[in-house]
């Protein structure tokens, strides 16, 4: 679909004041609304979008106006966007803007693969165990097996004499879709780690207004954190059964790509600290150790204040 009725698919506005050099658009860290940031002399100044409508004459339902909604829609995928910059293919075409690795791939591809086949022997599962998903993905059996496993379920499914090429279709871009989850899946044990190697340094460091900054920090990322396993967990009780994921099919993707937009967009304000926290040893003679937990919970009561969830925090 197109993001404007004029079917424009970068943000290249009409109007004068968005062709100021250093311009941009971002979130408000408090408010999380949309602002357009703009040079005035030698500073910055920043106006809602509103605000800017108003000041600068735009109506709103103007192809400019209409581009500034498109704008607020888009920062939910992006941190940050100048003029002409594309807009983001999850308001185009519900596809990600993001990429994944192959090694992501490759995991999503082997568990629909086994979960195929283990439907095919009326035990389906979904494995998560890297080595045993490996293992029942490519053993000598699996192309027959798959094979046949797309000719039966086209015919569960009744879907007519082109029924297996329809099977392998829809598998080939569920694999596809869940190649995201997958790498968001990554991102999520990366939060974990930091959450253990927290927990370690309130074990070996000595200050004791270190270790209250850790049990704040905790409080504060708990919640969030098992919100989002439980995230995880209901996207995967809900594609458990081959069989009703490609009869639903379009319903099923929605599903996938609205909670892999979720979890991207909660997500993004993370990834500074994650690259920090990345090669920090526990011990309590590192300074950058100090360091990452004092930045960690200036970070943690910035975002997720108890008053807050997540999804507010992420905005």
């Amino acid at each position: 679909m197109a993001a404007t009725s004029d079917g424009k698919t970068h943000f290249a506005f009409d109007h004068r004041v968005f062709s100021l050099d250093g311009s941009y658009f971002s979130l408000d860290n408090i408010t999380g609304k949309a602002r357009f940031h703009m040079p005035l002399g030698e500073m910055m100044a920043a106006i809602e979008l509103t605000a800017l409508n108003d000041e600068f004459k735009i109506d709103p339902e103007s192809p400019d106006g209409e581009l500034l909604q498109v704008v607020e829609s888009s920062l939910k995928y992006v941190h940050q966007i100048r003029v002409n910059d594309a807009i983001p293919t999850e308001i185009l075409d519900g596809s990600a803007s993001w990429a994944v690795q192959d090694a992501h791939r490759q995991i999503a591809s082997d568990r629909i693969d086994v979960q195929l086949m283990t439907w095919l022997d009326g035990n389906e599962e979904i494995v998560t165990d890297l080595a045993r998903l490996g293992k029942m993905a490519n053993n000598r059996e699996a192309e027959a097996k798959l094979n046949k496993a797309y000719v039966d379920l086209a015919k569960r499914l009744k879907l007519g004499d082109d029924g297996r090429e329809k099977v392998v279709a829809s598998t080939d871009h569920l694999k596809h879709e869940l190649a995201y989850i997958q790498a968001l899946s990554d991102t999520f044990t990366e939060l974990k780690g930091v959450a253990a190697k927290l927990k370690k340094a309130k074990s070996v460091l000595d200050e004791r207004d270190i270790k209250e900054d850790i049990d704040r920090i905790e409080a504060l990322l708990t919640p969030a954190l098992l919100d989002v396993e439980m995230q995880f967990e209901q996207l995967e009780a809900s594609t458990c059964e081959i069989l009703t994921v490609i009869g639903k099919f379009d319903e099923h993707i929605g599903l996938i790509r609205q909670t892999r937009d979720d979890l991207h967009n909660r997500f993004m304000v993370w990834q500074e600290l994650l690259d920090e926290w990345q090669d920090v040893v526990v011990d309590k003679s590192s300074d950058s150790l100090h360091r990452v937990i004092k930045k960690t919970y200036q970070f943690a009561a910035k975002h997720f204040a108890q008053a807050k969830t997540w999804a507010s925090a992420a905005g």
